[in-house]
């Protein structure tokens, strides 16, 4: 065990001691970066982007929900552990439905989780290796997404780098109290996180390869409650909720990422892993798909190199047995290994470390010895100009693409206005959804549609029921028909449900709203739905009764219960 700086630490901090390129400096960067992460996550929270597609597909399933719904198979091809559904549908109905409770957690998370980083990389590094850490961790473009994005990524992250913080602390310290925070935080872990187990797995190699040379039985066996804990928590959470999402999504999810999967023919295979490697699983800061993160791949090879040189068996194990695992995972077609940055963030803390190790080694390589500090300042400039250009994309286009901005604007107009001109009744929500019956088992654009109204439209947002007798010749019913183009909609049982209604309203109005849907770098339309505005009054003879309108059996059935 070594003193550095007044603090017990495992070992001396990877890297230079500050004092060699002015300790003041180096201080002065760190906490900029930090505050430069902050600022790019609370811009993106607090500009409220609209919900996007992938968000509406998950945000869904909150919409008139229990939190015993919350264990059966989600809509729209969801898959998302049980305690992070818990906790967006509790948000959900302490603080209403908008964007803002939906990435509230998100954001929490993603927040703490660049607080914990900045202490964590002090633990493991010092020096420029620590500050080109830090400055990957904050300008990460992943990290500020998912900062206001209500799925369960930032939530996957901070889970893994807390997994790995309280063993560092206990390695640290070797106070037990600490094994014990690990051991207790396991099963919440695995709650709150499906790709945690990964993380969870190298934490427990990591623990095991260090109690070797110790004697301490008491260590020992907290080892063994973690490994059991990991054990049943992980079983427990597969047989109660995560089976059922796995069962009704699971040849769905092999067809849709298989380019994410390895593939069975031995060349195509070396071609995927190699293309994997420098695709969109190391996209930190930023990269993509063919090669376009090969220098991200390249600094985290340099950095491995550092780790092995310096013999840092602890860190090798959390930074490969993790991946290692995901890839296990990959070739049982279970989860699926690059195809999306999302997907890895769960081992963004240890890759921007061992990044950070590689970046300062590559730059003191490549530069003479007199420019060297000076390479060190504009290679850290040019991360954190990183951060600056995400928060001006953000303020300039406060959306993600031209399908979320028009959908949302339209629903903030209509379901206002139409609202104060009578009762506004909708096909899907209010009446049992009689017209698309394959609308949650495909992909399509009806939850961004239910999402806008459940924000902007008074009524939904309160959860209140359609009050059918309020429909008068002076106060007309408007019926709101969702048409998508992209899946079936049954024609004849439109038909059928219309005539019953004619028969008790009279339709004096009809229009109808072309929505066009873009996919990423589109100028045209992949699709156009259109919504359908039918605007009735009663018949003169049914006025004083005022019935509800009647529906066909089908449409009278709940809307929880129309489930797969």
């Amino acid at each position: 065990m070594n003193k550095t700086a007044n603090r017990t630490v495992l070992w001396e901090p990877l890297g230079e001691p500050a004092a060699q390129d002015g300790g003041e400096a180096l201080s002065r960067w760190l906490w900029f970066l930090l505050a430069l992460g902050l600022a790019a996550r609370a811009v993106r929270f607090l500009l409220c982007f609209p919900l996007w597609d992938d968000e509406a597909f998950l945000c869904a399933n909150f919409l008139d929900a229990s939190f015993a719904d919350l264990l059966q198979p989600l809509d729209y091809h969801q898959v998302a552990p049980l305690g992070f559904l818990a906790i967006e549908l509790a948000a959900v109905k302490l603080l209403g439905f908008h964007e803002w409770s939906l990435r509230l957690f998100p954001f929490l998370c993603s927040v703490g989780s660049l607080v914990l980083f900045f202490y964590l990389s002090g633990r493991l590094l010092q020096g420029w290796p620590r500050v080109m850490a830090v400055a990957l961790f904050a300008v990460a473009y992943p990290g500020i997404r998912y900062a206001a994005e209500a799925k369960q990524y930032a939530s996957d992250l901070l889970v893994g780098l807390v997994l790995v913080v309280l063993l560092v602390q206990w390695l640290a310290s070797s106070r037990r109290g600490w094994l014990v925070a690990l051991v207790a935080f396991v099963p919440l872990g695995q709650l709150l996180s499906y790709p945690a187990v990964f993380v969870a797995g190298g934490v427990s190699l990591a623990l095991g390869w260090s109690l070797i040379r110790r004697g301490d039985l008491a260590a020992w066996l907290l080892w063994g409650a973690y490994n059991l804990l990991l054990v049943v928590s992980f079983a427990a959470v597969v047989w109660i909720a995560a089976r059922g999402q796995t069962q009704a999504e699971l040849e769905w999810m092999v067809r849709y990422w298989h380019y994410a999967l390895p593939p069975k023919e031995w060349g195509a295979f070396f071609r995927w892993l190699a293309l994997t490697h420098v695709g969109d699983l190391m996209a930190v800061p930023v990269g993509g798909g063919r090669g376009g993160s090969s220098f991200s791949f390249l600094l985290w090879l340099i950095g491995l190199g550092v780790l092995l040189r310096r013999r840092q068996g602890v860190l090798l194990l959390l930074v490969l047995v993790p991946m290692a695992l995901h890839f296990t995972a990959a070739m049982l077609h279970r989860y699926p290994y690059g195809g999306h940055v999302k997907f890895s963030q769960y081992m963004v803390p240890m890759l921007c470390l061992t990044m950070g190790l590689g970046a300062a080694a590559l730059v003191r390589t490549l530069s003479l010895k007199r420019w060297t500090t000076w390479n060190l300042h504009a290679a850290t400039v040019a991360l954190a100009a990183i951060a600056v250009g995400c928060m001006a994309r953000d303020f300039v286009f406060p959306y993600k693409n031209t399908t979320d901005r028009l959908h949302r604007d339209f629903a903030r107009w209509f379901w206002k206005v139409a609202s104060h001109q009578g009762e506004v009744a909708c096909a899907i929500r209010d009446m049992g959804n009689p017209f698309i019956p394959e609308r949650t088992t495909t992909l399509n654009w009806t939850a961004m549609y239910l999402c806008n109204q459940a924000i902007y439209s008074p009524r939904h947002h309160r959860n209140l029921p359609v009050e059918w007798n309020q429909a008068s010749e002076q106060r007309p019913m408007r019926i709101v028909i969702y048409r998508p183009g992209n899946i079936h909609f049954d024609h004849q049982g439109y038909r059928r449900w219309r005539a019953e209604l004619t028969e008790k309203f009279r339709i004096v109005a009809w229009e109808q709203f072309a929505m066009p849907c873009y996919g990423k770098r589109e100028r045209e339309p992949s699709n156009v739905d259109h919504i359908e505005v039918m605007t009735v009054i009663p018949r003169l003879r049914y006025q004083r009764q005022r019935p509800p309108v009647p529906l066909p059996t089908a449409a009278r059935t709940p809307e929880r219960s129309l489930r797969r």
